[in-house]
């Protein structure tokens, strides 16, 4: 496994998941016997985040907390994130762990292999997949397709590691939840090598996305990435 490990979560009026989140990552971190540090920013959250995460990383040096503001999107939390981290693997989940802990070792395994490893609940498993959330996550799929020929099947799979040094050529600047089809694209393009890993979406775990509030910025932000890199090629 590699020598430090960075996980970066980060959050948004997610009050309801902090002791969960941070126990179960404690827990099964130190389990592993690795050196690693949790990341969280809190995106200008307007419930008890930042209060409630200041207390739990007050008692644990491995935990170090960021504060936005205000609420700047998906993107622009990782890259802040990503540039705090000290590990030479990074590890974004989204707060409510969708695939639970465990894939954080089966993820360190695969980037062995790879530049990008990425938990996905449409390689070859069984996760349940709500029906709604299926059908706006394959069609955001073949537009992708379209647009870009992208190599990764679970898009917004919430759950990514990607060795640090390979991240920092890709030059992200989404700041929604656009990061995810630009890290992809761009990692293609630049030779990276992306490997997607089968995985089992917790029960009862729904992820982040809401279709209602974030389906039309993701497409927006989508096209305009699609624009950006047809005039620079």
């Amino acid at each position: 496994m590699a020598r430090t490990v960075s996980i970066l979560i980060p959050l948004y009026n997610a009050q309801h998941l902090i002791d969960d989140t941070v126990r179960k990552l404690v827990d099964f971190l130190a389990a592993q016997e690795m050196d690693y540090e949790i990341l969280f920013l809190d995106d200008g959250s307007s419930d008890g985040t930042k209060e409630l995460l200041s207390r739990r990383a007050a008692n644990n040096p491995r935990i170090r907390c960021f504060y936005g503001e205000i609420n700047r999107g998906l993107g622009a939390s990782l890259r802040g994130l990503s540039q705090e981290a000290r590990g030479e693997v990074l590890i974004y989940c989204d707060a409510d762990l969708p695939f639970g802990v465990e894939i954080i070792a089966v993820l360190l395994r695969a980037i062995r292999e790879c530049d990008c490893a990425v938990a996905s609940r449409y390689a070859g498993t069984q996760s349940h997949v709500r029906s709604l959330r299926w059908l706006a996550s394959r069609m955001y799929y073949f537009l992708c397709r379209l647009l870009f020929a992208i190599p990764v099947a679970d898009i917004g799979s919430g759950t990514v590691a990607v060795k640090k040094e390979a991240l920092a050529r890709l030059h992200l600047t989404s700041d929604g939840f656009g990061i995810h089809a630009e890290l992809y694209v761009k990692a293609a393009r630049q030779g990276l090598l992306i490997n997607e890993i089968p995985g089992v979406v917790v029960e009862g775990r729904a992820g982040t996305f809401r279709i209602r509030r974030h389906a039309v910025p993701v497409l927006q932000e989508t096209l305009r990435l699609w624009q950006d890199l047809a005039i620079s090629r």
